[in-house]
């Protein structure tokens, strides 16, 4: 059964050490994804330093694993009897929303993280609560973040999210697209009320093998994943890594799951 992951960001295809002809070839080769030709590879003009800057992660603590025991609920399933097949995108469409561009700032698990809270305010509020959260927000007035050099840890997230909490993207519009982070403020750009969303509590699986049978009662769930260099030529299907040497780190949504 293959998991369906919905990346935060498809958009990166990367770098001359991965964009070539002889690397499009070899991965043509694996039937479970589709590659970009070199020609068509929208970032195909990216130097390595632009490319380990946007996808690098910060080392979490040696305490990291305690802490997520500590401050996430264990959950269970109710059921291990799950669907054949389960899609978030179909359960709840009025919840999803197109996927933004990070570009160059090192931030695609922030955005994941954010869009998995988007979606399970979403779906828990029967869509009466449906919004975009401010990514600039953390990058802005998070020193942890490292300002778009570094994507953060999920201590630094969760800490944010359920002690600073978030306000909508249209209060703090996303502006660093470029790698650079404009200053914190605390009034919306847009005129409204400032007003924060909080996570109250984390919810943790007892074991990667039961996020299938949680998902439709909990919703997306955030995940990180090792990015290597044929990810950057990854275009459609389902991707396993066939070559090439990681290179940082990326974030996802764990929308569904099913056969293909």
């Amino acid at each position: 059964m293959k998991v369906i992951v919905l990346l935060s960001l498809f958009l990166f295809a990367l770098s001359n050490r991965a964009v070539n002809k002889k690397e499009t070839a070899q991965l043509k080769k694996v039937p479970p994804f589709e590659v970009y030709e070199p020609e068509e590879n929208k970032f195909r003009d990216w130097t390595d330093e632009e490319l380990e800057q946007v996808f690098a992660a910060k080392k979490p603590s040696r305490h990291s694993f305690h802490l997520r025991k500590k401050t996430a609920n264990k959950i269970t399933p109710k059921s291990r009897n799950p669907q054949p097949h389960w899609d978030f995108r179909q359960a709840h469409p009025e919840c999803m929303h197109p996927v933004r561009d990070q570009v160059k700032c090192a931030a695609g698990i922030l955005f994941a993280a954010t869009t998995a809270l988007e979606q399970t305010m979403c779906f828990k509020s029967n869509s009466t609560v449906n919004m975009l959260l401010s990514v600039q927000q953390k990058l802005s007035c998070d020193d942890k973040l490292l300002k778009c050099t570094k994507q953060p840890t999920w201590e630094d997230t969760a800490y944010f999210f359920g002690n600073i909490g978030l306000v909508e993207e249209s209060c703090f519009p996303f502006t660093s697209q470029d790698a650079t982070v404009e200053e914190c403020v605390s009034e919306c750009k847009d005129g409204q009320e400032w007003k924060v969303h909080k996570v109250l509590a984390w919810n943790l699986p007892e074991q990667p093998s039961d996020i299938k049978y949680l998902l439709p009662d909990y919703g997306p769930f955030w995940n990180e994943f090792d990015l290597y260099e044929d990810f950057l030529n990854y275009k459609a299907g389902i991707y396993q890594h066939v070559s090439g040497e990681q290179i940082g780190k990326h974030g996802a949504n764990i929308i569904g799951y099913g056969f293909e």
